[in-house]
C-alpha cells in the first residue's frame, strides 16, 4: 500500500528512515530495563518520518536542528512486525524515485533499535509524562533528514521488517 501525500503541505519535506514500535501496556519508570521494554512491545514498525526542514541561522546548525526541527511534521507507518523471538540483523534503506539514498546494515533487533528506549522513559519521568500502551515510539533515525527535491515516491525497506511507501504529489 502507498500513501498519498501533498508536497505542498511542507515546507522542504525531508525524510528519515526509522523503525516504530508500539506499546502493549503503560510504562511504569519504576520499572524499567531492556527486559521489561521488550515485554512491553506489542509490534514493530518501519516507517518514514517526514520533517518541515527549514534552517533561519547559520552553520553549523546542531542546536537549530535540536529545537526546531526534531520535531516532526508527520509519520507514515508500515505494517506491524510481530515481536521476533530471537535476535535478527536486518538493513533500513531510504529510497526516493527507486533510487537508494541511504543504507544502514548490520541493526540488531532489539539492541540497536530499543538502546535509547531507557533514556526515554526515565526523561520523560522526570516531567511526570509516562509512556502509555498503544504509544507509538520511534526508535530513533540513523541518518539526517533529506530533502525529497522533486523526487515523488519515497519508500523505506527493511530485510526483517517489510517496507512502507508514500507519493508525494
Amino acid at each position: 500500500m502507498t500513501i498519498a501525500l501533498n508536497k505542498k503541505d511542507y515546507t522542504n519535506p525531508s525524510m528519515e528512515a526509522e523503525f516504530g514500535i508500539i506499546l502493549n501496556r503503560d510504562i511504569k519508570s519504576e520499572l524499567v530495563s531492556f527486559d521489561y521494554i521488550l515485554q512491553s512491545i506489542e509490534g514493530i514498525y518501519p516507517l518514514i518520518e517526514i520533517h518541515n526542514l527549514v534552517f533561519y541561522g547559520n552553520e553549523p546548525y546542531g542546536a537549530e536542528l535540536l529545537a526546531n526541527n526534531a520535531i516532526h511534521a508527520g509519520v507514515v507507518l508500515g505494517s506491524e512486525t510481530k515481536l521476533p523471538s530471537d535476535k535478527i540483523e536486518t538493513d533500513l534503506k531510504l529510497i526516493y524515485d527507486n533510487e537508494i539514498i541511504d543504507t544502514w546494515t548490520n541493526k540488531l533487533w532489539p539492541n540497536d533499535m530499543l538502546s535509547e528506549i531507557i533514556w526515554l522513559i526515565k526523561e520523560q519521568a522526570k516531567n511526570n509524562n509516562y509512556l502509555r500502551k498503544g504509544n507509538l515510539i520511534l526508535t530513533g533515525a540513523y541518518g539526517f533528514p533529506v530533502p525529497i527535491k522533486d523526487k515523488k515516491l519515497v519508500e523505506v525497506t527493511s530485510s526483517a521488517f517489510g517496507n512502507v511507501k508514500a507519493y508525494f504529489d
